[in-house]
């Protein structure tokens, strides 16, 4: 059973906290406040290096593994696929089958469309967008149904999934616990590639009734051809109810049965952002 820190956040004294390991000039903490929320527009160009690849490397696999033969000729609809890495992965092993992508940002859109033309994709809202039917599985990747901004937008797209699924289809996601939020983003994470360096700060925790928000900035600096870093970055929100919560709210929306999708320690040793994350498929 997860963690719950719904009941107030706290931790001992003597415990150490991201700031006691992290100097953030006040100036860029400041600007950070004008950064569009939860917007990767800014990230698209570098956002498979620094990221998207890697995860889509470790969870496709295992979603492929669950899907079994029915990929071959599935419909799947993967909702804010950013960049598209896992829809290529998937389309990697399964070519015929229909795969289909959704995201707000036009940047990723745009992003992942040069990458990988035989996938559909639609520039939209989760919570507004039409999602095709007749889905045999929906996915949502990288901790991206922790964007979603409210609970309510949390049963709203809970609930539209559901609709897109045929009879016994699934839904395959992974979120961040209330634990990651809690304790784990108070602490700087980093990420260092020959050339890439990616950062993720933790700037704040409060509870919102059964969930709770942490906002952190992530901050990517490329090396460009000349030998120059060019920066890049987005300021996020991530909101996360507890495992009960979570549960209920898939109940509440249809669904007949859902389980946690277990990694080995040895999985989750490949990529610092797996630390605290749920895995869960749930079947219509």
């Amino acid at each position: 059973m997860a963690e719950s820190f719904t009941g107030g956040i706290e931790r001992k004294k003597q415990e150490p906290a991201g700031k006691d390991f992290c100097q953030m000039d006040p100036a860029l903490l400041k600007e950070s406040e004008t950064w569009p929320v939860n917007d990767y527009g800014a990230m698209a160009g570098v956002y498979d290096e620094a990221m998207g690849a890697d995860i889509a490397a470790i969870i496709a696999p295992m979603h492929t593994q669950i899907m079994g033969s029915k990929l071959a000729s599935a419909r799947v609809l993967d909702v804010c696929c950013g960049t598209g890495s896992y829809l290529r992965a998937l389309a990697h092993v399964a070519p015929n089958a229909e795969l289909v992508g959704i995201d707000l940002s036009t940047q990723q859109i745009a992003a992942a469309k040069e990458k990988g033309r035989d996938i559909s994709y639609v520039v939209g809202d989760a919570t507004q967008v039409e999602f095709p039917g007749q889905c045999d599985f929906v996915t949502m990747n990288l901790d991206t149904m922790n964007h979603l901004r409210t609970p309510e937008d949390w049963e709203t797209v809970q609930g539209k999934i559901y609709r897109a699924l045929k009879p016994d289809g699934l839904f395959l996601f992974d979120i961040n616990t209330q634990k990651r939020l809690a304790r784990d983003l108070n602490f700087p994470e980093v990420i260092v590639k020959s050339d890439m360096r990616l950062i993720d700060l933790g700037v704040s925790v409060e509870t919102m009734g059964e969930f709770i928000r942490q906002t952190h900035l992530m901050l990517a600096f490329k090396r460009m051809p000349d030998d120059t870093w060019r920066e890049h970055h987005a300021r996020i929100q991530h909101i996360a109810p507890s495992e009960e919560h979570l549960y209920q709210m898939l109940g509440e929306a249809g669904f007949s049965s859902w389980q946690e999708i277990p990694l080995s320690e040895e999985e989750r040793g490949k990529h610092i952002f797996l630390k605290n994350r749920l895995f869960i498929k749930a079947r219509k």
